[in-house]
């Protein structure tokens, strides 16, 4: 898992280009449903570029009711194959991401250790594992809630014997 942040500039990236340089603001509004970007270049807020870009996503935030909060939302792919990235430790690896009872986790195969094919076939078998086991935990959870359930609402089974 990333390093939480806690330096106050979620959802602001640097840009540091020829064509422009400054800071780029993104906030998801829900009403709207779309993200809001803009854009605060260093040529036209010298000096406080940053300062300006914190401000208007703090203001905007406010005025649309989302709570102010630095916590890291990591978006899982939905793919069912490993993904061919680098570990956080700077390595070439395959990524496999994995939801166990709403739990994100993700495991990395580093391809340096086994070469690219045997790190390929281990990370497809440990993601077939995985799911295997988060569809074993979801059937167990599922017959908890249900044995909860008083008799009248619990879902029926038909009786395969004839009744006498």
């Amino acid at each position: 898992m990333g390093k939480p942040s806690n330096t106050g500039i979620k959802g602001i990236s640097r840009f540091d280009q020829q064509s422009q340089t400054g800071y780029q603001v993104r906030v998801w509004d829900p009403f709207l449903k779309k993200v809001i970007v803009r854009f605060f270049s260093d040529e036209k807020f010298p000096g406080d570029a940053l300062a300006k870009a914190v401000e208007y996503r703090n203001v905007y935030e406010k005025q649309i009711g989302k709570p102010r909060s630095e916590r890291q939302i990591r978006v899982i792919r939905r793919e069912r194959k490993p993904l061919l990235t680098v570990s956080p430790d700077g390595y070439p690896a395959y990524r496999v991401n994995y939801t166990i009872d709403g739990v994100t986790r993700a495991h990395y195969v580093h391809i340096g250790r086994r070469g690219q094919e045997e790190a390929y076939r281990v990370a497809c078998g440990l993601l077939e594992a995985k799911l295997k086991l988060a569809e074993e935990s979801a059937q167990e959870r599922d017959r908890e809630l249900e044995s909860r359930l008083p008799p009248a609402a619990r879902p029926r089974v038909k009786n395969s014997a004839p009744a006498l």
